[in-house]
Order: C-alpha cells, then sequence, then structure tokens
C-alpha cells in the first residue's frame, strides 16, 4: 500500500491465506490504514497507508524489482524531506535488518567470533594503525594467544580467507593474495639469513651451477635483494628487544656474496610452491581464465609467468615497493605489516620459550613422490618373500608396503596386532603413527 491505495479484494489477494486468516487481520488494517468509502455504485472502498507508517517501509527487500525498489525509495524519501525538513540529498535510507532467530542462518555471523576473524582484522587494522614510529609496538596482551601468520601455513590461511573472509566482508581477493605473498617471503628470509650450515647444505646440493628455471639476477638485484635481509634481521632484531629477550643478532657484510645470491635463490624456489597452489586455487575458487600465450613465454622462468599470471609484483619490483618508504605511498603500509608479523612471531616465541629455534613452518619446494615400485611384479614379490615378520620371525602374512617410505610388513594379519588402550591395531595403522 506504499505505492498506491488497495480495495480491499486486491490487498486479500495480495497477502498468503496466513496473514489472511489471523483473527487481528482487521483490526491491524484499522489501526495501519485509512479508509475511504467508494464514491458511486462502480467504485470501490480504498485502504490507504498511514503517512507515520512510511517510515516502515524497506526499499531494499528483495521481492521487489528494480522499478518497486526506486519507486518506494523516492516515497520513503519525500515523506522523510517533508517531515525532517531537510534536502533530500542530505537523507540516507538504511536497510532494516530483522533478526533470523531461527532456521538455518540463525548463526550466521558466529564466524565473526572466530580466532581465524580476529586475526585477519587484528593484522589487516592492528599493524598499520599501532606501528606509526620506528620502534615496533607490542601486540596487545589479549591477542597474543592467537598464532601468528608467518607461524602458520601461508597457502592454508589464504585459502581459508578466500573460503570465508573475502565472500563474508566484500574483500579483494588480489590484495589478500598479495600480502600472502610478501609474507612468504619474509618466511623464507627469516629461516634462512642466519643459518649459515642451511645454507651450506643448499649450496652443496645446488652444485654452485645456475638452473635452468632460475630467474636471472644482476649485480643490482643483489644490491636491492640484500638491503631487503638487512631491513628484515633488523626488524627482527626489534622484535625480539621489545619482547624482552636475547637474541643472536644477524652478523651480515654490506656487500652481496654468494650467501645473498643463494638466499635469492632458494625465496625463488619456496615462493614458487606457493604460487603454483595459488595459481590452482585461483582458478578452481573464482574462475580465473588464464591466458594462453602459446610459446612467447616458453624462455621465461616460471616464477616470471606465475606472477604475470596472477598479476603480483615480481620479487624485485616488490622489494623496491618495500624499500622506497619516501617515494611508494604503499610501502609504509607494507612495512608496518611486515613489522606487525614479526613482532607477533617474536613475542609467541618468547612467551613459549621458542627464542633459540625457528617455528616458521615452510612448505618444501620439492616435488612430493611415492617409492618407485619395480616394473614386473614378480620383483616385488620376491623381495616381500625375503623379510619376515618382526613379531613371530616367520614369513610375512599378507605383506603390504608403504609407498611413502618402501617398508615392507604384515598385512591384515592377528600376528602383529596389539591392543593400545580399548582398540586393538594392526600393523598399518602402527605404521602410520610412526
Amino acid at each position: 500500500m506504499c505505492f498506491k491505495p488497495l480495495p480491499f479484494s486486491d490487498l486479500n489477494n495480495r497477502l498468503s491465506d496466513k496473514l489472511a486468516d489471523v483473527e487481528d487481520f482487521q483490526s491491524i488494517l484499522d489501526a495501519m490504514t485509512i479508509y475511504r468509502p467508494p464514491e458511486g455504485v462502480s467504485d470501490s472502498g480504498m485502504f490507504e497507508l498511514l503517512p507515520e507508517y512510511l517510515t516502515e517501509i524497506d526499499p531494499y527487500i528483495a521481492q521487489y524489482n528494480r522499478n518497486q525498489r526506486e519507486e518506494s525509495e523516492n516515497i520513503v524519501r519525500a515523506y522523510l524531506k517533508k517531515s525532517m525538513g531537510t534536502a533530500g540529498d542530505d537523507i540516507v535510507i538504511e536497510p532494516k535488518l530483522r533478526p533470523i532467530r531461527t532456521g538455518v542462518f540463525a548463526d550466521l555471523a558466529v564466524f565473526t567470533r572466530t580466532p581465524l576473524f580476529v586475526q585477519v582484522i587484528y593484522y589487516s587494522l592492528g599493524y598499520p594503525l599501532a606501528a606509526r614510529s620506528p620502534n615496533i609496538p607490542a601486540p596487545p596482551a589479549g591477542l597474543i594467544k592467537f598464532e601468528p601468520l608467518l607461524g602458520i601455513d601461508t597457502f592454508v590461511f589464504l585459502t581459508e580467507c578466500a573460503v570465508y573472509l573475502v565472500p563474508a566482508f566484500h574483500l579483494d581477493i588480489p590484495h589478500i593474495l598479495r600480502l600472502c605473498y610478501l609474507a612468504e617471503i619474509v618466511k623464507v628470509v627469516l629461516n634462512f639469513v642466519d643459518n649459515e650450515e642451511m645454507l651450506r647444505a643448499a649450496s652443496r646440493q645446488d652444485g654452485g651451477g645456475k638452473g635452468n628455471d632460475e630467474q636471472p639476477c644482476s649485480e643490482d638485484h643483489l644490491q636491492l635483494f640484500h638491503a631487503f635481509t638487512r631491513r628484515i634481521a633488523q626488524l627482527r632484531d626489534d622484535a625480539f628487544t621489545v619482547a624482552h629477550a636475547s637474541h643472536v643478532r644477524i652478523q651480515m657484510g654490506t656487500d652481496p656474496t654468494d650467501t645473498t645470491r643463494l638466499l635469492r635463490k632458494l625465496v625463488n624456489n619456496y615462493t614458487l610452491t606457493f604460487l603454483r597452489k595459488a595459481a590452482i586455487l585461483m582458478y578452481v575458487r573464482y574462475g580465473v581464465d588464464y591466458p594462453d600465450r602459446g610459446f612467447a613465454g616458453m624462455d621465461e622462468p616460471e616464477i616470471s609467468r606465475l606472477t604475470s599470471a596472477l598479476r603480483l609484483p615480481s620479487l624485485d619490483d616488490l622489494l623496491v615497493s618495500f624499500l622506497s618508504l619516501d617515494v611508494d605511498p604503499a610501502s609504509p603500509f607494507m612495512h608496518r605489516c611486515v613489522a606487525g608479523w614479526i613482532i607477533h612471531w617474536a613475542s609467541l616465541k618468547v612467551r613459549n620459550g621458542w627464542v633459540n629455534r625457528e617455528e616458521l613452518p615452510l612448505t618444501h619446494p620439492g616435488i612430493f613422490e611415492l617409492v618407485a615400485l619395480p616394473e614386473k611384479f614378480d620383483v616385488l614379490s620376491e623381495e616381500a618373500m625375503k623379510r619376515r615378520c618382526p613379531e613371530t620371525g616367520k614369513e610375512l602374512s599378507e605383506p603390504s608396503i608403504c609407498l611413502f617410505c618402501g617398508e615392507i610388513f604384515c598385512g591384515q594379519a592377528l600376528c602383529c596386532t596389539k591392543l593400545e588402550g580399548n582398540r586393538t591395531i594392526g600393523s598399518c595403522n602402527r605404521h602410520v603413527k610412526k
């Protein structure tokens, strides 16, 4: 009735049978409308909505089409303009949110009380607002219980954001992806920058040569990466100072060396794994259609092709943006975010007594493979016949092979079953627990 007065017959047709049969329907109609009797034989009585009920109209309900929404919005705006005595441009119509007490959506807002939601809000707002000085602020004591971003799998965090938080808050997934990409780079640097033993081991595995898919690196790029690692090292030392903990300070030279070159290659290798999974996530979750470039980019390194397909900055462009505090407007925000990530991780390490060990999980850049099986089954059978049951010393009963480590043991046999607690488990489940 907000659009025009209606006769009782039309009004009754627009209502469901359940509402029309309510005992108080007539009294409610009399209280909310003005009845105008017919003026002639062929005329009908009209029910007109009282003006004070126009403020209860919600122009944004789902049942309205576009024209009805605009018309109802104009009606409400005209009434508010007249009653409030203000200009029409100053009137804001807020959607009326009705509480959902039953049904499958009754607990729709529960996710805002989850640790993941608080963690994302803390990272997104707390660090840029708090870290306004060169000294890194300590995080609030109530939030230190949440797992730091540098202490969890970055891709798992990205996936959870893509599934829950991005659609709930209409966030821009490319921004979240770029922050996670930066977090993965920072995590690799913190893991390897002062661990010379691991770097030497990686150098021996690398053989000192240049891989076929390695990104070209000039001396300027090495200088840039060296400045970035020194800045991350300084942020970590400042973080442990704020956390009131002693920590071995990073001793780095002023010129890039082979160690810097190797560390840069490790960053490329570990972030490449993250970018591969991110490309699959963007395709599966958002239907991102990657352009077919044919043979145009076949000579480019894979990490360059992935960053281009995902519309992410290259490693050098990201480092330039991070270090250009006085030039790039985004640099202070990135700098505060990284500082907050590190102080959160350092504070948790100090609280849990992890000062002398790293707690930054990384996905191994190698390809996970199962053990290679022989070409002929007879070879595998002969190998199983050579093995003996560790419990009875006899031949294996229904031998099984673990495709992760290659160990052969009894399968569904009673000889290797043991009672653990209230459960009886066999050799396969016992092997899983190793």
